[in-house]
Order: C-alpha cells, then sequence, then structure tokens
C-alpha cells in the first residue's frame, strides 16, 4: 500500500478508528523509508545538483499536511519529514557556500542524522521533533549523550528542534552543545548561525 493511497483512505475516513489505522500504516512506512533517495553515500559530500527531496519524501509531507491534527497523523512520518526539511535546508546552505560540506548518516549506526563541515570542523547534527514540547528535554538529553560518544575531539555537536530550546546558556556551556529552534519554512541563515556556534562551542 503506497503513501498516496493512505492518504486519500485517511480523507475518506469516516470515523478516528479507521484515521488512526492509517496514521499506524504511516508509522510503520515511515521506519521503513530508505534515506539514501536523498544523500548517495555516507562517505562523500552531498553532490551540488543532488535532488535534495525524491517523490517518497514529497508524498510523506502531503500526507503529514493534510493528515495534521487529525486521528490519522503520524509522530514517526512529522519527524521524517521535519529532518528531512532540516537536510535540505543544509544542502541549499553547501549549495550557496562551497566552504559547507553536508554528508547525512544513512547508516542507521545510531550515529548524528547530517556531518557539517565548517572551516575544516565538523558539527554533529541531530533532528528532533516530537509531537509536543513537553517531551523534548529528555530526547535532547538523550540524544545529546550518543552524539558525543561519536564525536571525536574538536567536533561541535547541534540538535535542532521545531521547539524552543529546553536548555540554558549556561548548561550549553556546560553540555558543550547548542540546541536551536528551526521551524519549517524559517530562513535557513539560523541554522548556519547555530552550526557556527556549535563549530565554536567545544
Amino acid at each position: 500500500m503506497t503513501i498516496l493511497t493512505l492518504k486519500r483512505l485517511a480523507e475518506s475516513a469516516t470515523s478516528d478508528v479507521q484515521e488512526a489505522a492509517c496514521g499506524g500504516m504511516i508509522d510503520l512506512l515511515s521506519e521503513s523509508i530508505d534515506e539514501t533517495t536523498t544523500e548517495p553515500s555516507e562517505d562523500e559530500p552531498i553532490p551540488r545538483r543532488a535532488e535534495p527531496e525524491g517523490p517518497t519524501y514529497a508524498a510523506l509531507a502531503s500526507y503529514v499536511e493534510s493528515s495534521r491534527g487529525t486521528a490519522a497523523a503520524s509522530a514517526a512520518a512529522e519527524a521524517l519529514v521535519y529532518e528531512n526539511e532540516v537536510v535540505k535546508a543544509l544542502i541549499a546552505l553547501s549549495w550557496e557556500d562551497p566552504t559547507i560540506k553536508v554528508v547525512r548518516n544513512v547508516g542507521h549506526d545510531g550515529g548524528p542524522d547530517a556531518v557539517v563541515e565548517l572551516d575544516g570542523r565538523r558539527v554533529l547534527v541531530e533532528t528532533k521533533a516530537p509531537r509536543s514540547e513537553e517531551h523534548l528535554r529528555p530526547m535532547v538529553f538523550q540524544s545529546l549523550n550518543r552524539l558525543q560518544s561519536h564525536a571525536s575531539a574538536g567536533d561541535g555537536v547541534l540538535v535542532i528542534t521545531p521547539f524552543p530550546s529546553p536548555l540554558s546558556p549556561g548548561q550549553e556551556f556546560k553540555l558543550q552543545a547548542i540546541v536551536t529552534q528551526w521551524r519549517i519554512g524559517d530562513d535557513k541563515s539560523a541554522l548556519l548561525d547555530a552550526i557556527r556556534r556549535a563549530s565554536r562551542s567545544t
């Protein structure tokens, strides 16, 4: 069953139970989507002419938009769409400035969602888009612990979320990490500023 079929079923559903069933199927499909649709190799920067969004992601984004606020909404799909939008913005930054290199992690090894190299320094990037802000803080700490285990000396760590950072400047300094708010449609220059701050945080 395709994403577009589930979108049509969700739109024609006559009960919350039917909508929730579509959302559950989208959750499963989201977990199986191959992230290589936007990154051909985890060892090489994304090429300047790479297509930043494939048809699968476009269909998933359409589903997320049409099901928002309904029983058919899928937290897994929303998180995946958000991650893809962040990576697209990072790719756009690398197109505008050839000194910025972006590598998307497709190894599913528990590492970051992407690695950005800026001025010779690496920044490990993770996206976190929980359904509600109250779930963000524990997710951020889990991500930071995991990312720092993958970081080499001098690597910056950046968590990007659609919600305000749950960390104070003092906590960020102590953890040597940056958590920044970025919502789909925001100016990507805010991401560049966060990357620069993260690269200087170690």
